[in-house]
């Protein structure tokens, strides 16, 4: 009976240790299973917008007993609108589901985080280059609705999830590790400024690939960059084949050119035009025109060539009978307008 009660209380001990959440500056923290903490969100009244973690805690409460902080707590600075920064240590290697979700959270670190859980940073105001140094899974929708993300880099990443890579709306380029061997479903929905992707894979159909992976991004112009020969085996697959064949390139992936203003006030207003270069017909397509839009052709003489009014969703020129050279088409709407070289072959 004495042995079972000796048993029993150093169970309840450890219960009560492992339960424990104590208070250190700025942050509280939790004990998972001793001796390690997570970081379980902010101190009662703290205002510090930028925190930096340490990787050793000793509990106030127990002097001498140290910690070790190993992650961020699950919805530890959910909805929180006073974090800015934070800077994570090394022993920090994973972030808990809605960690960050909707905060105003805009830089955080993450040269050793292996693993992200479910909307980590889910409308979180993140913002500017994340390289994900060390991180091997991304759970559901990480970084979706995180329009300030302007680049991403994941170069040992080995499984996206459903939603892992989405909704990242102003990165402009992705290369793909060859390591990847899983992309959840709409692991790149609503990535709507895409402009060109890099894949590795000699043998794309023995990679896990949702059907549903693109969905939501527009791929008229977005460039596919594979492997030299295989470009049959992206064009036969049945998700890469989404995208138009002249499309998908065989060999390396070009630095990004830089948005020219008119690019940019294109974008702004909704207009993308394709193919460029051509041999004849040029589209442009507009999904938000709201009233007509004056488009206009010059070569680069200043000499007027074509006019006309668009007001349809998709458009199109003939410039078939221009001879071989570069031109000049204008779109005017309202007090907004934009030139665009248009190279004729």
């Amino acid at each position: 009976m004495k042995k079972t009660l000796l048993l029993f209380a150093a169970f309840l001990t450890l219960t009560l240790v492992n339960a424990q959440t104590f208070t250190v500056g700025d942050l509280v923290y939790n004990v998972t299973t001793a001796p390690f903490v997570e970081v379980s969100g902010y101190a009662s009244g703290s205002t510090a917008a930028n925190l930096t973690v340490p990787s050793v805690v000793e509990d106030p409460d127990n002097l001498g007993t140290e910690y070790t902080v190993v992650s961020i707590g699950n919805e530890a600075f959910r909805d929180n609108t006073i974090i800015s920064e934070i800077n994570l240590p090394e022993t920090v290697v994973t972030i808990g589901s809605s960690a960050f979700r909707s905060s105003t959270l805009t830089k955080c670190n993450f040269d050793y985080i292996t693993f992200i859980n479910g909307y980590g940073f889910y409308g979180s105001s993140l913002a500017g280059d994340i390289v994900l140094t060390a991180c091997e899974e991304l759970n559901a929708y990480v970084f979706t609705g995180c329009t300030g993300i302007t680049s991403f880099e994941a170069p040992a990443m080995i499984t996206f999830n459903a939603g892992g890579c989405s909704g990242m709306e102003n990165v402009r380029e992705l290369d793909i590790p060859v390591a990847v061997d899983k992309f959840g479903g709409n692991s790149l929905k609503g990535n709507t400024s895409l402009e060109q992707m890099q894949l590795a894979w000699t043998n794309p159909a023995a990679i896990s690939i949702a059907g549903t992976t693109l969905g939501g991004v527009d791929l008229t112009n977005v460039k596919l960059y594979v492997p030299v020969g295989t470009k049959a085996d992206y064009v036969a697959h049945a998700v890469w084949t989404l995208f138009p064949d002249d499309n998908i390139i065989e060999g390396e992936m070009p630095p990004l050119v830089t948005l020219s203003t008119d690019d940019v006030v294109a974008q702004e207003l909704g207009f993308s035009i394709y193919p460029n270069p051509t041999s004849d017909f040029v589209f442009i397509k507009n999904t938000q025109l709201t009233s007509n839009a004056e488009l206009t052709v010059f070569d680069l003489n200043g000499r007027l060539l074509l006019s006309r009014e668009v007001n349809n969703v998709v458009s199109e020129i003939n410039i078939s009978n221009l001879t071989a050279g570069i031109y000049l088409l204008k779109i005017k709407v309202g007090n907004g307008e934009f030139t665009k070289r248009i190279l004729k072959q």
